[in-house]
């Protein structure tokens, strides 16, 4: 048993060994709980694939958990739960050991070391077993019903990708006009702008692969840090998957379902006005947000994002691609609302919007 003062096991797991911190805090991996599917659930010849699912969970919120059981018992998905890696536990002395003076868009905050090193987690999971593809959901994520299906004919397809988001953070987004078209009712596009969120999205072996396997570049990071992969100097990981800007996602073939297969709860609650689970990212205010690193950062940033936009037009206006809000449920899946495990005043909301 590695023993070091100061760090959970949990911790010295999934964060600190893999980003080189040696002498861990007594390491104990957990166990992955699958969670069957529902009595009386049959597939047919053609859906006997399921693919592989991870739900990624805090010990002890159990609230998370049984509203995630019964969304997927409604889809007929059957997900193993993986214990999350809670960053806010973190020791600042070793924060600091994790810190780069080089990033990408924002230097990350212990939540935010949490939240990949849960992610990683799952990534190494999926590599352990056979399987093809993977989907990954955060416990807070709204599931569509009838996103099961779908899920296993992607597995069936073969598609060629690394990175399929599931999620929509109803922001505009450009698309490629060529699209996968699934007979669930779903099109599956090229993802070619920002586009926010880790509640849902599937990976290919090919792109969990990429991603463990990524190095920092010689004049991102130190001597030390070099060899350790999945860098914090990268980027939060929705920066590091979903932006094209990012020097890891620049690398991946990345696709969006459209309609979504998901969405966050809380941005769901912002809509609709229902209940709202809350983050454990804890994101800052609007009043602090833009200077909370610094003049210098901020301006950086600042800079970074008119890029993005002035990148992001120049893409809609061409004729091969399309610029649209991902819905989560649209007009087409009215009949889909009312079997969500949502109150009735969020289903006549998100009804009338569609």
């Amino acid at each position: 048993m590695i023993s070091s003062p100061g760090l959970p096991g949990e911790l010295g797991l999934a964060l600190i060994a893999n980003f080189g911190i040696k002498n861990t805090a007594n390491v104990v991996k957990s166990l992955p709980l699958r969670f069957p599917r529902p009595a009386g659930f049959s597939a047919s010849a053609s859906d006997e694939r399921s693919m592989q699912v991870y739900l990624i969970n805090l010990d002890g919120d159990h609230e998370r958990l049984a509203h995630f059981q019964r969304q997927s018992k409604q889809a007929g998905i059957e997900f193993e739960r993986l214990s999350a890696v809670d960053g806010r536990k973190l020791a600042p002395k070793d924060y600091q050991k994790l810190i780069s003076p080089k990033f990408e868009f924002a230097p990350m905050t212990p939540a935010e070391f949490g939240l990949l090193g849960s992610h990683r987690k799952a990534w190494e999971c999926f590599l352990q077993t056979n399987e093809r593809n993977a989907a990954i959901f955060e416990d807070d994520a709204i599931l569509s019903p009838d996103l099961g299906a779908a899920l296993s004919e992607i597995d069936r397809a073969k598609l060629p990708f690394d990175v399929i988001k599931l999620e929509t953070t109803l922001r505009r987004v450009v698309l490629s006009q060529s699209e996968e078209s699934l007979s669930s009712g779903y099109q599956l596009h090229e993802l070619l702008t920002w586009h926010g969120g880790t509640a849902g999205y599937i990976i290919s072996r090919a792109g969990a692969e990429k991603l463990l396997s990524w190095k920092a570049e010689s004049h991102d990071a130190s001597a030390a840090e070099k060899d350790a992969p999945l860098l914090c100097s990268a980027s939060v990981l929705d920066q590091m998957l979903f932006n094209p800007f990012s020097k890891v996602c620049s690398r991946l073939r990345v696709m969006q379902m459209n309609p979504a297969g998901c969405i966050q709860n809380d941005i769901l609650a912002r809509q609709t006005g229902g209940a709202n689970f809350g983050s454990t990212i804890q994101p800052a205010s609007r009043k602090t947000k833009f200077l909370r690193y610094g003049v210098w950062i901020g301006l950086t940033r600042l800079i970074r994002k008119i890029r993005e936009k002035a990148y992001r037009r120049n893409l809609s206006r061409q004729p091969e691609n399309i610029a649209l809000k991902v819905e989560f449920l649209n007009g087409a899946k009215s009949a889909v609302v009312k079997s969500l495990p949502i109150s009735s005043g969020q289903r006549d909301r998100i009804s009338e919007a569609a």
